[in-house]
């Protein structure tokens, strides 16, 4: 499959770089032809005033010799005879009239006319004197073979340029692959992950109620353990499909944010209320040292959120009688709100991943977690813009530190 979109991304590269190179080439060369016509026809009006204003014909054309020396001129009368000519004649007598008429023909008295192989640019000019016309010439051959060289300078370029941008597209469609790997080996991550986190709830519910269907004559007071059982894993099967759900709309960025002015001393009192009762049942002391000034900018079920992750992996991985201090205070121009506690500690090689989705460190799936809610938290802070960093060492407890941005007073 990555092969193939490979090829197609190396294709699509060449098709555009192709239709850009051709397009640049063919502007470039026809520039430099109608650039170089406009310089001939201009040198040759040049030389038709010279004429006009009473210079010598021989003298002109010697003295043009060097610098044009393919110029040549006609003045005829009204009658369209040749009444003079320059000493340099490249066109047979005879054949004056013929090749004349190509040039008077033209309505527009400037252009590239052929003859006997070789082309001419030509410019004519009204002579009142004679109330007939200057004709003035010069062979473009060596312009033509010029800008045939310059055509084949142009293909050679675009040749030795398709190839390197065949290279070059096969180079960068084969780096742009690796994001999409990475996005398809998270995407296969992801549902591997789930299917498993899923699985094992599914698994407890089924088994508990293959007991239950065993034993259908007895009371439900009687069957209470296995009920508690299908009513804990149903929990723990809600809570990580509602984690799924959230991460899968801040992916599809549709997980909107209410915004409004907060207390963080009175998020952290409402958020500590509700996990009091685990604590007492644990013997855990929350600590509280809240400033009472600070502020944020911020969606306060969000940041409730955050802070009850923080706290219940802080109460999973607490061991009884130990303490969880909650901080509230100001660092330069940040709020901060810190989770310490005096647990089990994490391993420093697993820090760097405790963020990741679904990754569980040694002791968490012992303690039920499915490995969502530091990601969730990390996304909620970063979408405040803010950072979220952690410190632990092994057996000593760990502390979770989250900056937000400080709202300063009007």
């Amino acid at each position: 499959m990555f092969k193939k979109l490979r090829r197609q991304m190396t294709l699509l590269n060449m098709t555009l770089f192709s239709l850009l190179l051709l397009i640049l080439s063919t502007f470039t060369y026809w520039t430099m032809v109608f650039q170089i016509e406009d310089y001939a026809i201009e040198n040759l009006t040049q030389l038709a005033g010279e004429i006009l204003v009473g210079h010598q014909y021989d003298d002109i054309g010697q003295r043009r010799k060097s610098r044009l020396p393919s110029a040549f001129f006609f003045r005829t009368d009204e009658m369209g005879n040749v009444i003079a000519s320059s000493s340099y004649m490249p066109v047979e007598r005879e054949k004056w009239h013929d090749f004349l008429n190509m040039a008077l023909d033209d309505k527009d008295g400037k252009g590239i006319i052929n003859w006997q192989t070789q082309e001419y640019a030509y410019f004519v000019m009204h002579d009142p004197q004679y109330n007939g016309q200057i004709v003035v010439l010069r062979n473009f051959s060596l312009y033509r073979h010029s800008l045939d060289v310059l055509l084949e300078t142009v293909l050679w370029s675009s040749i030795i340029c398709l190839g390197l941008a065949l290279v070059a597209s096969f180079f960068l469609a084969a780096r742009a692959m690796i994001p999409v790997k990475e996005a398809w080996q998270q995407q296969q991550d992801f549902v591997t992950e789930t299917s498993h986190e899923l699985r094992t709830p599914l698994a407890v519910i089924r088994a508990n109620l293959d007991i239950l269907w065993q034993c259908k004559a007895e009371t439900i007071q009687s069957q209470e353990q296995w009920l508690r059982h299908i009513d804990l894993e149903s929990q723990r099967m809600n809570n990580l499909v509602d984690s799924l759900l959230f991460l899968a709309r801040a992916d599809a960025q549709q997980q909107p944010l209410v915004k409004e002015v907060i207390w963080l001393n009175k998020i952290v009192y409402e958020t500590v209320q509700t996990f009091r009762s685990l604590a007492i049942g644990k013997k855990i002391v929350l600590e509280q040292e809240v400033a009472l000034d600070v502020s944020v900018n911020g969606d306060r079920n969000r940041i409730r959120q955050v802070l009850s992750i923080l706290l219940d992996n802080a109460l999973r991985h607490t061991k009884e009688k130990g303490k969880i201090v909650i901080k509230v205070k100001k660092v330069e121009r940040k709020a901060v709100l810190e989770v310490i506690d005096n647990g089990e500690g994490i391993e420093q090689d697993e820090l760097p991943r405790i963020f990741d989705r679904f990754y569980q460190s040694a002791n968490a799936r012992e303690n039920g977690a499915a490995g969502l809610g530091l990601s969730i938290a990390r996304w909620i802070v970063d979408s405040h813009g803010g950072s979220i960093e952690v410190k632990s060492e092994k057996g000593k407890g760990t502390s979770f530190s989250v900056f937000f941005p400080l709202l300063e007073k009007g």
